[in-house]
């Protein structure tokens, strides 16, 4: 009998321009240089990949699959972290969810008794909430190339500015905290994250002074973005921030 070489798709999230989006994207082209004639991106409206194409123009050449119906036994399927689709399993499909943010003990072990395997993109959820994923198995996305300064980080420009990542809950206490001082003694200046452009965020990271992740559910990528610019990063000891492999800050 003839070997048939298996289709790859990976799920695409393209209507946010969002970290775990771009992973998705990452993951994909990254198929597509070994496997060109079959790595295929699964979304069902392809007018959302116009904005994603000015940092990654490659992403034209991938070939596009609208549903999983072309799917069949022995092709592999990588969705983030959302519901496994038992049906795909049941037809042969290889499917494997690529862990990009923390879900809860029960939901996995639901995906497990589904019949999907699993990935990870850091090495803390790899092995937390019911997750033993081995070290070949953490794919670890990158920072897009527009996203890092063109220069070593300049000290010149920074104001007693606070970054916040974007995903974290301002009414936190380490947030709210701060966010307190700095409006009783006007000593410093918070900013959210949120709602800004790519060259508004590399302007605040070379302004910032610290950014603040708290319980950060994944690797985030606003935080290591402003790292390399400069900024200082302060997390605390939860979820990702518990792994020195994910976020290697000393400890105090």
């Amino acid at each position: 009998k003839e070997l048939r070489q298996p289709k790859v798709a990976v799920q695409q999230v393209l209507y946010f321009q969002t970290g775990g989006p771009e992973a998705l994207l990452q993951l994909t082209m990254a198929f597509h240089s070994w496997m060109p004639n079959d790595t295929y991106m699964l979304y069902h409206d392809f007018s959302h990949l116009t904005p994603w194409l000015e940092t990654y123009p490659e992403l034209e050449e991938v070939s596009q699959m609208a549903d999983t119906d072309e799917l069949v036994s022995g092709d592999i399927f990588i969705i983030p972290e959302i519901d496994c689709p038992a049906h795909l399993v049941a037809r042969g499909v290889h499917v494997y969810r690529w862990m990009l943010g923390a879900l809860s003990f029960e939901a996995n072990q639901k995906s497990k008794e589904a019949g999907c395997k699993d990935l990870s993109h850091n090495f803390w959820l790899s092995q937390n909430l019911g997750l033993n994923v081995e070290k070949d198995f953490v794919l670890r996305p990158y920072i897009s190339p527009n996203k890092k300064p063109s220069h070593l980080p300049s000290n010149e420009k920074r104001e007693n500015l606070i970054l916040v990542n974007g995903d974290d809950n301002p009414t936190v206490p380490h947030i709210k905290s701060v966010q307190e001082y700095c409006e009783a003694t006007g000593d410093c200046q918070i900013q959210i994250l949120k709602g800004f452009t790519r060259v508004e965020l590399m302007d605040l990271y070379q302004r910032a002074k610290v950014i603040l992740a708290m319980c950060m559910r994944g690797c985030e990528r606003t935080p290591i973005e402003a790292v390399l610019s400069g900024v200082v990063m302060v997390t605390d000891y939860c979820h990702t921030g518990k792994d020195e492999r994910d976020v290697p800050v000393p400890s105090s």
